[in-house]
């Protein structure tokens, strides 16, 4: 079936980008997406485009996320039923990566009240980009501290807590992440926004 064809190397995408492999998946996004379009179902594409959203916008290619977004909005009057948290948070990361951070977060904070962090199938995208809430929303930091992560998602959070870390003029946020183990640089392109990984940077070669 082309849609369960499509969700199933949509999955496999999910598992390389969380495994650091941004470029291919950067690659291999438009060829997946206009599967996705071509099996006709709405929600099918609703969710597909807002996860392209997030992957894009957070390699920096701002425009074409912009147009992904708005053709997700579409999908979602046509499916009828949104995705949730999902294109909530898609949208979040659009506007924090063009720069808007003020509303990204109240984007953020308004569907979190909503939803949570952890109600059903919403707690993976919330995952997948789980330093953006950690960075942007402060409330959100406890949850993610107290929460058992291991591989791609430890290092997500230990990247986060260097960039608030950062932010704050905590002298001891790098020094923190130097002594656990800088994630490669390809993690880095899949965990953080680019402004995000400028700021870590800087914050490394400070120190």
């Amino acid at each position: 079936d082309p849609a369960f064809a499509a969700t199933s190397d949509g999955a496999r995408l999910t598992a390389l980008w969380s495994l650091g492999g941004a470029d291919v998946v950067a690659e291999e996004m438009p060829s997946l997406l206009d599967r996705v379009r071509a099996a006709g179902l709405a929600q099918n594409r609703l969710v597909g485009l807002a996860q392209a959203v997030v992957a894009v916008a957070t390699l920096g290619e701002v425009e074409t996320a912009a147009a992904h977004m708005e053709e997700a909005r579409l999908a979602e009057r046509e499916a009828g039923a949104g995705a949730s948290a999902r294109l909530a948070l898609a949208e979040a990361t659009l506007r924090a990566a063009s720069g808007d951070e003020a509303l990204a977060t109240t984007l953020l904070e308004e569907t979190i009240a909503r939803y949570g962090l952890s109600s059903g199938s919403d707690r993976r995208p919330w995952r997948v980009a789980l330093p953006l809430t950690y960075v942007l929303v402060p409330s959100t930091r406890a949850t993610w501290d107290g929460a058992e992560l291991v591989g791609h998602l430890d290092d997500a959070r230990a990247l986060a807590r260097a960039v608030v870390g950062l932010r704050a003029g905590d002298g001891r946020a790098v020094p923190a992440l130097v002594a656990r183990g800088v994630p490669p640089v390809q993690a880095i392109r899949s965990a953080l926004l680019p402004r995000f990984a400028v700021e870590l940077a800087v914050g490394l070669h400070a120190e």
